[in-house]
């Protein structure tokens, strides 16, 4: 916290309120005359000992302090340390929390661009009076805050932003339709009016701007700086030019490096670290890769469910990964019984409502139990290396006989897949008529916009804007000319940013458990994003250069197996062990004055009909944290 607003009783509701979070250690460090108080809770991964305790203080003498709050790891934080004592830093720990503080000392606003890993963090200049708030290149670790007349708040989840009392239990009607059309809500929106999350690879300051005297006390007054980008994510000319110089071979040579690089360094920890086998491509390929550049036996993780749910998991692929490669696998078989049982606590640990989230927060909960703190991650493999069937849209071609009429034809079949977001085949068939852009915004449709319309009390449908992911879609700053870049940030910027990593982050830290996405190492990021679209999407092959550059480390025909995908049947749960669950959830949901009541009495009393089936689980989810976070609507 900081400004009128700040104390340390406050800022202790904030810490308590993470303990999941960072169970090791804990501490609140206040400044009263600038009014400033921060508060850490801590996972010790790297230096252990008390000396990495945080908040951490560097006294630089005549010179102020620089005081920290990091939530992260810096992976090349030794490369860095040698280069700061070079000129002239003086550590007392072996920690990368410490590399920040002397990095911004030397380097200043510098300091995250020399940066190799996942991190949020917030520091803050006693000489000048400033905080800067600072998230990582892709997004990976969150970091959400609120301004207002008394000051900003800010902090690593939405559960501690409302502990702290400052920020109204008020639900963002914006981010309610995010929910409802794509699962997720979309950033820097959260679930909560007042509270938004600092977008990825920015910075932003708050300074005191004056002290006005008043009974004895000082009024601290907040000057809210702008935001500063320092990492986009787009293509490197010159990387770009000579990846496409080479031969596809040298490519798959280069991006083997590329991987080998970053998982050297993601193993970087002073606990063991572990690994999320789900069985596809991206998690057996770093698996492999950990071990042999470990020379260890490496702890693997696997969910499946029960099969009377008559849906098949990824289990028996999991396992032949596992063997093949030797880790010491363990895989936990779900049940309906289990999912109920630990309902509400999944609820609680998601932190925000999300149609995704399960498997994570089953297999980090499983993990922790092993004693293990920190597992690898596939998580955005697909996204970076053209995994998704969508992918193959970057080539295609404009049909003949099309050209004056074909603006007039996209917009119609767009018009018809507004009003029906779950029949893909006329899509499908006409899709190429459509501009990318809005082809890409019907991707994971719950809702379409005219169906959230009808789903709502009128208060609430006179706001809803039929291009509402349209406008998200613009704010996101694609690439106009190159289909698959455009695609790639697309993917990265939504899907990955809203769905993925929030809930990766949010469900394993909420375990004690530091989940590790290889793939978005910037370096391996850069790099995918310069290949040649033909050399990702290859003939009719996704993912092409992935495969090849891993294929040595993967079983006998692993690439010929029919796909099983994984997805877990969430109906069938809700349709029996969380029945109970969900009627309760529609009867609540009478008194939050948000939802049609014809809509609700369709869910309660159509159950078994596929169009419900897509939105049970969602409606159950978002009415479960609504009423355990006690969330109201204006």
């Amino acid at each position: 916290m900081f400004g009128s607003c700040a104390s340390s009783k406050k800022v202790a509701l904030m810490v308590a309120a993470m303990r999941r979070r960072g169970p090791d250690d804990s501490d609140i460090w206040t400044d009263g005359t600038s009014g400033l108080s921060l508060g850490h809770a801590r996972l010790s991964i790297i230096d252990l000992s008390s000396a990495g305790h945080q908040p951490m203080i560097l006294d630089l003498g005549h010179a102020g302090r620089l005081v920290i709050v990091f939530n992260g790891e810096i992976y090349n934080y030794k490369e860095l340390r040698r280069e700061l004592e070079a000129q002239g830093a003086r550590f007392n720990t072996h920690s990368d929390t410490e590399v920040i503080l002397w990095g911004w000392k030397i380097w200043g606003k510098e300091t995250p661009k020399r940066l190799r890993g996942m991190f949020a963090f917030a520091i803050w200049d006693d000489s000048k009076k400033v905080l800067t708030l600072v998230r990582d290149r892709l997004g990976i670790k969150p970091l959400l805050w609120s301004y207002n007349k008394n000051g900003v708040i800010f902090g690593s989840s939405l559960k501690a932003m409302l502990a702290s009392c400052e920020v109204p239990r008020s639900l963002n009607t914006q981010a309610l339709y995010d929910y409802l059309l794509q699962g997720a809500v979309l950033q820097p929106r959260t679930m909560i009016k007042d509270v938004l999350s600092l977008e990825p690879g920015t910075m932003k300051e708050f300074k005191v701007s004056s002290k006005v005297l008043k009974c004895e006390s000082y009024k601290i007054e907040i000057e809210e700086g702008a935001s500063e980008r320092y990492w986009r994510l787009e293509r490197d000319e010159k990387m770009t030019c000579e990846l496409a110089g080479m031969s596809y071979e040298d490519q798959v040579k280069v991006t083997r490096q590329k991987l080998e690089e970053a998982c050297q360094y993601h193993l970087i920890a002073d606990v063991p670290v572990g690994s999320f086998l789900s069985g596809g491509v991206d998690s057996t390929a770093i698996t492999a890769l950990m071990t042999r550049l470990s020379g260890e036996q490496i702890k693997s993780f696997s969910i499946g469910f029960s099969k009377e749910t008559g849906m098949q998991d990824e289990l028996s692929e999991a396992r032949i990964a596992a063997q093949h490669i030797g880790t010491d696998h363990t895989e936990v078989v779900l049940t309906g019984k289990d999912v109920s049982d630990y309902f509400d606590d999944f609820i609680e640990t998601l932190d925000q409502p999300s149609v995704d989230g399960l498997n994570t927060y089953w297999v980090s909960k499983v993990t922790r139990q092993s004693g293990t703190k920190v597992a690898l991650s596939g998580l955005g493999g697909d996204e970076i290396f053209a995994g998704y069937d969508h992918f193959r849209w970057a080539f295609d071609k404009k049909p003949e006989g099309f050209s004056d009429i074909k603006g007039i034809l996209g917009r119609m079949w767009l018009l018809l897949y507004r009003q029906l977001p779950y029949s893909r085949h006329p899509f499908e068939q006409c899709r190429h008529l459509m501009p990318l852009k809005e082809s890409l915004v019907t991707l994971r449709r719950f809702m379409s916009e005219q169906q959230l319309q009808k789903c709502l009390v009128p208060e609430m449908q006179k706001n809803v804007n039929l291009n509402h992911l349209l406008v998200y879609a613009d704010s996101l700053h694609m690439s106009r000319d190159d289909r698959m870049l455009q695609i790639t940030q697309y993917e990265c910027t939504h899907y990955l940013l809203n769905t993925l990593l929030r809930d990766a982050d949010a469900l394993s830290m909420g375990h004690g458990v530091e989940a590790r996405p290889i793939f978005l190492d910037h370096f391996l990021v850069e790099h995918a994003f310069s290949l040649p679209a033909t050399s990702k999407w290859r003939g009719t092959i996704p993912k092409a250069i992935l495969k090849d550059a891993t294929k040595d480390l993967l079983p006998a025909n692993f690439f010929t197996r029919r796909k099983t995908g994984f997805t877990l049947p969430t109906h069938y749960w809700v349709e029996h062990e969380l029945n109970e669950y969900y009627c309760d959830a529609i009867d609540q949901a009478r008194h939050f004055n948000c939802f049609d009541q014809d809509f609700l009495k369709a869910l309660k009393n159509n159950q078994g009909s596929k169009r419900i089936r897509r939105v049970m689980w969602q409606v159950l989810v978002l009415i479960q944290w609504m009423s355990i976070e006690k969330v109201c609507i204006e």
